[in-house]
């Protein structure tokens, strides 16, 4: 079971309490668990799909004048 089967089962459940701000609350967390997944998602599939870029090493290697690092 993924992560966002398991969160929908979740909200399933408590779709089921009697209405209270503790249900409420509840159903909030599990709708933005369920966008931060599905953002995760689409980041994922976004990365794997661009080509694989090295990162530049001069600006890590430089100090704040430009000059290299000892």
């Amino acid at each position: 079971m993924t992560e966002q089967q398991w969160e929908l089962y979740r909200l399933s459940v408590v779709e089921q309490w009697q209405e209270s701000p503790h249900k409420a609350a509840v159903i909030e967390a599990i709708k933005h668990k369920l966008m931060i997944l599905a953002l995760q998602e689409k980041a994922d599939t976004s990365t794997s799909t661009a080509p694989n870029l090295k990162p530049r090493r001069e600006s890590v290697d430089q100090g704040f004048s430009g000059s290299p690092l000892p």
